[in-house]
């Protein structure tokens, strides 16, 4: 990796470790990314104002990993099941027979307090 990765405040990012292991109970954690603002994991970019967000949708809801991070691939659920709400979506143009149908993700989401209390476990 060569340069930053620069994702939504509402990106989550798979992570993993012996922390997490043993304060979650679980190999890995989904925590957002604004979550991980403190200056040394992460920190806010100025937004600009026009933004080109790309975001991948897999058949399955997963990981997408890069070196030395994994972000949360597009969760869209059962939406092809909701015409109103796929209409008024970004997909819209997509045939709804094309479009996975995403279950829950065995991932545990981490609060806020949660995720600083595992940053403050791995910088310890």
């Amino acid at each position: 990796l060569t340069q930053d990765v620069v994702v939504s405040r509402h990106q989550r990012l798979l992570v993993s470790g012996p922390e997490v292991e043993y304060l979650f109970g679980r190999e890995e954690v989904l925590i957002p990314a604004s979550a991980l603002v403190n200056g040394y994991a992460g920190h806010f970019e100025p937004a600009p104002r026009f933004v080109t967000y790309h975001q991948v949708l897999l058949p399955h809801h997963d990981a997408v990993r890069i070196p030395d991070a994994a972000l949360e691939s597009l969760y869209i659920g059962r939406m092809r099941r909701d015409k109103t709400l796929l209409t008024s979506s970004a997909l819209s143009d997509l045939p709804r027979a094309l479009l996975p149908e995403h279950h829950r993700a065995g991932y545990q989401v981490l609060r806020s307090f949660e995720a600083i209390t595992l940053a403050e476990a791995r910088a310890a």
